[in-house]
């Protein structure tokens, strides 16, 4: 069975989606074949169930199996479409932390040096430490 259904509607609502998905799960498989008893049965045109079995397929909860197609549980398709996009949040969270970490460090490095660069060799220099938030503060301190 091909996992391209076809059909004209664009998108399939989720009412439609989890009354075919109970359907197969009931019937222990959806062959091909079966595919007009199932849309006449459900009260959906055949486009409409040909459309939400490929959104199912897509959402991994529909596997195709020789002849048909077979259910499968939402936990796998959690695991296979969810858990790398979470893996991928989680990832970016840590570069953001650890890039934070790297802004922070070197913000008190150069601060660090403003001491040095106020010194007695600059008369009249503030002693004081200037954080600049960001680039754009630097045309707007009157203390650098």
């Amino acid at each position: 069975m091909k996992a391209d259904f076809g059909g004209t509607v664009t998108k399939p609502d989720d009412d439609v989606l989890s009354d075919i998905y109970a359907w197969v799960v009931m019937q222990h498989g959806l062959p091909e074949e079966d595919i007009p008893l199932m849309a006449k049965e459900l009260g959906f045109s055949d486009d409409e169930c040909r459309h939400a079995l490929t959104a199912l397929i897509d959402r991994h909860v529909l596997v195709p199996d020789p002849g048909g197609l077979v259910a499968a549980s939402p936990e796998v398709a959690i695991a296979a479409l969810v858990g790398p996009r979470e893996g991928a949040h989680r990832q970016a969270e840590i570069d953001l932390l650890t890039e934070r970490g790297r802004t922070t460090r070197l913000r008190s490095q150069l601060a660090a040096l403003k001491p040095v660069y106020s010194g007695p060799q600059h008369h009249g220099a503030s002693n004081s430490v200037d954080v600049l938030e960001d680039k754009f503060a630097v045309a707007h301190s009157s203390r650098i």
